[in-house]
């Protein structure tokens, strides 16, 4: 087993980075088009209060706590997400785009105790109630009269937010500790849930800063927040580095997002990174005058500098344009019962556009019959 100093759990890497980087902004985001930001200590503090609030529930289970969170990206959802899993205890993600069925399927075979939920989904969660036994309490992620809301759980004054207990036994998670649970999207049949340790995850997220650019960085995200390689290269990496993570949350207001933001990095999927492509050149041929790099600016904002691809192919030829802008682009290889990084992009090597990149460090692989591959680290999944 490798080790990183003493940075093997959620709860060691968050503690590191807020003593660090305490005056930092770690969240950034927009509403009514005006930005906030979120301290690093201040985000300790919001991680600290859901840690203790739980651990009071672990006090009467005996066992951790499972949090269901269901929606979409923001400042609530990832502290949240966060809190449980630095206090010791187990984050599920769900895909806030499931149907009735497959949500109540999650939710179940995960055991989940708690689940919070953006208010958008409440006529569905409703719905969930009757046939989700387990769960004992629900929580809106946003402010809702007479709802029972995570802000409730925020402004309690027993939750001072420089304790993950209120009283009694601190829990702290080993490197082997289950951390999260999510959910393949079943390509193969059945969703998967996949077992995801404190270490897994850490693990996984260090081994990348090997190579990677150490230093602090502003980063927009955009992909799922459910999805573990947003979890990983959104925030655990971003964590670690100090970084500033800009929310875009719903899709359509990446354009809005983009310019107000201004990311040096952003991991999309080439599908979008090729949408936004045409748009810069459609801006080009619509004004004669415009240079490509002028486009690029009005469109990414005058600091992006990488983009990272993964979730499906990047071609060869939409790599060649980004890279004559002057934007460094690559695509690496990864899946979710990996937590997930297996290789990762190579920027000075524009003769490899079409390579998966290298196998990172501490990594494994061969190609095994019929062209499978097969990896072994300490990064995969339990169970």
């Amino acid at each position: 087993m490798i080790t990183y100093e003493n940075t093997r759990t959620i709860r060691d890497m968050l503690e590191k980075s807020v003593e660090e980087f305490r005056e930092t902004s770690f969240l950034r985001y927009e509403r009514d088009d005006l930005i906030y930001d979120i301290s690093y200590e201040r985000f300790g503090e919001l991680c600290r209060i859901v840690g203790a609030f739980l651990n009071e529930r672990r006090v009467r289970l005996g066992r951790q706590v499972k949090v269901g969170l269901f929606g979409s990206s923001s400042a609530y959802y990832i502290s949240v997400l966060m809190g449980s899993m630095a206090s010791g205890n187990v984050a599920v993600p769900l895909d806030y785009q499931m149907d009735l069925e497959h949500l109540t399927d999650c939710l179940n075979r995960s055991d989940v105790d708690i689940l919070f939920y953006d208010w958008e989904h409440v006529p569905l969660i409703n719905d969930a109630r009757e046939h989700c036994p387990k769960i004992t309490e629900y929580y809106s992620l946003q402010s809702v009269k007479k709802t029972p809301c995570l802000n409730d759980i925020l402004i309690d004054i027993k939750y001072t937010g420089k304790s993950w207990v209120v009283s009694g036994e601190d829990y702290k998670a080993d490197p082997d500790d289950l951390a999260m649970i999510l959910f393949t999207s079943g390509t193969t049949g059945h969703s998967k849930g996949v077992m995801l340790s404190n270490f897994n995850l850490v693990g996984n997220a260090l081994a990348q800063m090997e190579v990677d650019d150490p230093q602090p960085t502003i980063v927009l995200n955009v992909l799922p927040i459910h999805h573990v390689y947003c979890i990983d290269a959104d925030i655990f990496a971003m964590i670690h580095k100090g970084a500033t993570i800009c929310i875009n949350g719903p899709l359509s207001q990446l354009g809005k997002h983009l310019r107000m933001f201004e990311p040096v990095v952003i991991h999309l999927v080439p599908m979008i990174a090729k949408a936004l492509y045409n748009k810069i050149i459609a801006m080009v041929n619509a004004d004669p005058g415009l240079t490509t790099r002028d486009a690029l600016y009005q469109v990414y904002g005058r600091r992006i500098s990488r983009i990272v691809c993964g979730g499906g192919g990047l071609a060869k030829d939409l790599a060649e344009k980004y890279y004559s802008m002057g934007v460094h682009i690559g695509q690496g290889y990864g899946m979710s019962e990996h937590s997930p990084v297996i290789s990762e992009p190579v920027y000075d090597r524009p003769d490899k556009f079409l390579s998966a990149g290298r196998v990172m460090k501490h990594v494994e692989v061969r190609i095994g019959a019929e062209n499978e591959v097969q990896v072994r680290s300490p990064f995969v999944m339990q169970g």
